[in-house]
């Protein structure tokens, strides 16, 4: 029980955190420059990278350069919280995700941080039916013995297959709030 509060606790900051830094975005998305962004993705504070990969993945037009920091973010930076919010912000630009996205997003599944491994299944439903090259790895992740990544694995499956947005039935963590995936 420890171990999946404190991946609750992960993800939950994580996410926080991150809220907090698309908020920050709206006053400084006019200001930092993309190099200066990218800058931000190889700065020591964990902060820094975080705020910098929620202001590139809302800034419109999508910088693709930019999305392939964040995917190299999201796989090599040491911090799960930094890789955490990575996938949650890639799963943010929805249908208009990359291919790349989603292969990376699909990687993410078997991180070594369990808190890190939950959150690309969330990005492929917020994705949606543009993630379908995915299903084989999910339909993998539907046989787990683990609750957490089974109920995961079934939840991203059903948003790309129908491609709207669903409620999602099972909370593993506390039974009561209930995710959207799609937009």
């Amino acid at each position: 029980m420890k171990k999946t509060s404190g991946v609750v606790c992960s993800i939950v900051l994580g996410l926080l955190l991150l809220v907090q830094c698309l908020q920050v975005s709206g006053q400084t998305e006019g200001i930092k420059s993309i190099s200066s962004l990218l800058e931000d993705l190889r700065s020591s504070d964990y902060h820094n990278r975080i705020n910098a990969i929620a202001i590139i993945t809302t800034r419109q037009p999508i910088d693709e350069d930019a999305v392939a920091a964040v995917i190299t973010t999201l796989h090599d930076d040491e911090n799960p919280l930094v890789r955490v919010n990575a996938a949650f912000a890639l799963g943010n630009l929805g249908s208009m995700a990359s291919q790349n996205v989603i292969l990376a997003l699909t990687r993410a599944l078997y991180d070594e941080s369990p808190s890190v491994r939950l959150m690309p299944f969330y990005a492929l439903a917020n994705i949606g039916s543009a993630a379908k090259g995915a299903i084989p790895v999910l339909e993998d992740f539907e046989k787990s013995s683990d609750i957490s990544t089974r109920e995961s694995a079934i939840f991203a499956l059903e948003a790309i297959r129908n491609g709207k947005c669903i409620a999602r039935p099972f909370n593993p963590y506390s039974g009561k709030r209930n995710f959207r995936a799609c937009k």
